[in-house]
Order: C-alpha cells, then sequence, then structure tokens
C-alpha cells in the first residue's frame, strides 16, 4: 500500500491557451493537439498534473517556464479543462507540467518533463534502524531494525520536494503501518561507511519497499 493515485486520461481535440494569473484579458489559443495524455495524481501530500500532446499544431510562440492552460475532449467525449500548467518543453514533444503541496497550495513548481520515476536514489544504505513511537506506552519510544538494504531518496516533484529512506524488504513492526509518523531511521552509507540519522519520518508505503519521507517544508 502507499499513498500515491494517479490517473491518465488519453484526450483529443486539444487546445492551449496563456494562463495569465487575475489579468482579466480575452485569449486566443496558441496550439492545437490532435491528441495527448493528461496525468493527474497524488503523492505524499503533493498533487501533479502533466500533459504531453501529439500532432501539436503551433499558432504562436509558446516559452517553456510560462503558465498555459488546455482545453480538450475527455475519453467519453465530455469537455476537459486542465489545472494550470507550466510549459516544460517543446521538443520533441509538447509538453507541460506542475506540483504543489496541499499545505501551502500557493506554492507551485515545474515538473521535468522526462522522468522516469517519482524518486532518486541518492546513497545506497545498510543496516537500518528504526525508532517509532511505542504504541503501548506513552511518551515511550520502540527500537527496531527493520531492513538490511535501502537508500536516501528525493523525490522528483513537490513544493517543497521530499527527502527520506526506502527500505527493501523491510520487516516492519505491527505499529508501523501507513500513515505513522514520528519515525526516526538510522542507517549506515555503503559507500562512506558513515553512520546517518532522519527524521522525523511519516510512512507513506508500506510493501514490499517501504518508504518513509520527511514532511515537514
Amino acid at each position: 500500500m502507499d499513498l500515491l493515485t494517479a490517473q491518465t486520461q488519453e484526450i483529443t481535440g486539444v487546445s492551449i491557451f496563456p494562463y495569465y494569473r487575475d489579468v482579466p484579458l480575452e485569449l486566443d489559443a496558441v496550439a492545437h493537439g490532435a491528441s495527448g495524455r493528461y496525468e493527474t495524481g497524488f503523492f505524499a501530500g503533493q498533487s501533479y498534473h502533466r500533459l504531453t500532446l501529439d500532432d501539436v499544431r503551433i499558432t504562436r510562440a509558446l516559452h517553456v517556464g510560462a503558465t498555459y492552460s488546455c482545453t480538450a475532449r475527455g475519453p467519453d467525449d465530455r469537455p476537459l479543462k486542465t489545472h494550470w500548467l507550466f510549459c516544460t518543453s517543446l521538443a520533441p514533444r509538447l509538453s507541460f507540467g506542475l506540483s504543489k503541496g496541499w499545505g501551502a497550495p500557493a506554492g507551485c513548481t515545474a515538473i521535468l518533463p522526462d522522468i522516469d520515476g517519482l524518486l532518486v536514489e541518492l546513497e545506497e544504505l545498510t543496516d537500518l534502524v528504526s525508532v517509532f513511537p511505542s504504541p503501548l506506552v506513552e511518551n515511550s519510544v520502540c527500537e527496531a531494525q527493520i531492513g538490511r538494504k535501502g537508500w536516501l531518496v528525493m523525490t522528483r516533484i513537490g513544493c517543497p520536494q521530499r527527502i527520506g529512506i526506502l527500505v527493501e524488504d523491510p520487516v516492519l513492526p505491527s505499529s508501523m503501518c501507513l500513515g505513522s509518523t514520528g519515525i526516526t531511521m538510522a542507517a549506515r552509507a555503503v559507500r562512506t561507511t558513515q553512520a546517518i540519522s532522519l527524521g522525523p519520518l511519516s510512512c507513506v508505503r508500506d510493501g514490499d519497499a517501504a518508504l518513509f519521507l520527511r514532511m515537514e517544508a
């Protein structure tokens, strides 16, 4: 299980419009696409939106980093309008993306167009030990070795991006489940043999590879 949901819609009849926040100006479409894909998702307190287009006809110059909105027809042929998005790439495909944190809805950042996963593996770790609130005794903590191999990771999306620890083939105490908070993780970096400690962390995935992220801004 994890705190990740995603939905991808195949869209047609796409029109791209400039997005000028709080500027009451009549706007014409700057690009049209025969088809494309619109992906929306949620990951560990972040929402994200990605749009890629095929067979594009550009009627006015677009700019990477500028903001746009899109109208189209969804899979059921109903009208669809996207969240406003940053233009992230003009070639080889016209791409747009945005992510934002639920705790700071006004803070948004562009998504790079060619990400191949939501996590970056920064450093390989070993001997992973967790310290977490005791489920039985108030104001007390427990300690458990939960894995032999893992990674220091960072999310590729988000505002701000999250850092945390991914544990491969974990052995988790019953109280350390999806949504658990106040966890501190200690491990040893394989590359340098240094000991590291990271916290407080929240459990956002508790399957075959458990993921713990620092959720504070």
